[in-house]
């Protein structure tokens, strides 16, 4: 370990990253080879420098309280749901009969417009895909 590395560690900046990692869920041992350190080192620092052990503490307390809610809200039995989302094509016929419309409200809009230039602009700013929701219940 070079000398005075920790020094390195314990600008605002720095610390807001160790924080951050914590904060993350990753473990001590990840944190500390992303420092570039080995884990005893890290549980040296945190008992020398209450700066690095606070960055920790913060950060591990958004995560504990993230955990002791769900774990309560389950006990409960509260169904906790989460979403995901997939992109998925659009169907082809459904996919003109957006296009048609887009073609309708923007012809109004643009009566300077040819059909063919409606067309291509329409194929252009009518999505192919769309964002569907998976929920998950835990």
């Amino acid at each position: 370990m070079a000398k005075g590395k920790y020094q390195e560690w314990q600008t605002p900046e720095k610390l807001a990253l160790i924080e951050g990692w914590a904060r993350d869920g990753l473990t001590e041992e990840q944190i500390a080879h992303n420092i570039g350190i080995k884990r005893p080192t890290l549980y040296d620092w945190k008992k020398k420098y209450s700066d690095i052990s606070d960055a920790l503490k913060r950060g591990k307390e958004v995560v504990d309280q993230m955990v002791a809610g769900s774990l309560v809200k389950r006990a409960l039995g509260m169904t906790i749901t989460n979403t995901t989302y997939k992109m998925v094509p659009i169907r082809d016929d459904v996919l003109e009969a957006k296009r048609a419309r887009w073609r309708n409200e923007h012809q109004i809009d643009h009566p300077e417009f040819t059909r063919k230039e409606l067309v291509q602009a329409s194929i252009e700013n009518v999505p192919t895909y769309e964002k569907i929701p998976i929920m998950v219940n835990e």
